[in-house]
């Protein structure tokens, strides 16, 4: 028998919670058990998310090509894998080949940059996925770099948080937390408020606030974010602030 999707539901929240105490392998290990589950559909990790969480854990967190590829090569043999998912694991493998020195490299924006445009170049429509080890090395590369910088701001600093941006928005749905799409937005902003990113970041972020995915804390803060790159409120427009 399957496994009923209410049971995946709830080894979500389990191995969410083992992320949030930071027990990454351990995490690591309960996602590989579950992709060696002849009672769960192939689709069914996918649609709820989990391979895409096992790849961030493993590449953006752990930094680690290896055991995914090898995770990734042993799921291709399930009888029930589906071809658009067969499709993307293959180019997914091919790339983590293509990719390893570029994980281990020192952090740089340059270097993230070529991952980021490369990985833009590769998703063709929404939803695609061929982006996605493009993206996780990408940003786990930015990721050790604003780690490098501490509280330093300006338009390099800008310019990392923008992609990391633009990489939750096209790649990655899920969060353990905040949603790291608004952090990245704001924080592009924050960082050089008068820099070539500011207002791109700032247009982003209001649709989606506007659109009513924004947390409380992001609508709240919109107000300041727009006095703070200099875009005047039209006459007559209701503030999102002001809205809440």
């Amino acid at each position: 028998a399957r496994l009923p999707l209410q049971r995946i539901r709830t080894m979500t929240a389990v191995v969410d919670d083992t992320v949030a105490a930071r027990r990454f392998h351990d995490a690591l290990t309960t996602w590989e058990a579950l992709f060696n589950d002849p009672t769960v559909e192939a689709a069914d990790l996918d649609a709820e998310g989990h391979i895409q969480d096992y790849l961030v854990v493993a590449i953006r967190v752990l930094h680690d090509l290896d055991r995914p590829k090898k995770t990734l090569k042993k799921f291709l043999k399930r009888a029930d894998l589906p071809f658009y998912l067969r499709y993307y694991i293959e180019i997914w493998i091919k790339r983590m080949d293509e990719l390893k020195a570029e994980l281990k490299s020192d952090p740089t924006v340059k270097g993230a940059r070529q991952l980021f445009y490369g990985a833009h170049n590769l998703n063709v429509f929404p939803g695609s996925e061929e982006q996605t080890i493009y993206d996780l090395v990408a940003s786990a590369i930015l990721y050790r770099y604003l780690d490098q910088q501490g509280k330093r701001k300006g338009e390099e600093i800008a310019e990392a948080h923008y992609m990391l941006g633009v990489i939750e928005g096209r790649t990655l749905e899920r969060a353990w937390t905040v949603p790291p799409f608004e952090h990245h937005f704001e924080m592009a902003i924050r960082s050089a408020p008068n820099g070539p990113l500011a207002k791109k970041s700032f247009a982003i972020l209001e649709e989606y606030v506007l659109g009513g995915y924004g947390s409380p804390e992001a609508m709240r803060r919109m107000s300041e974010l727009r006095q703070l790159i200099g875009i005047p409120s039209k006459e007559g427009e209701t503030d999102v602030l002001s809205a809440e």
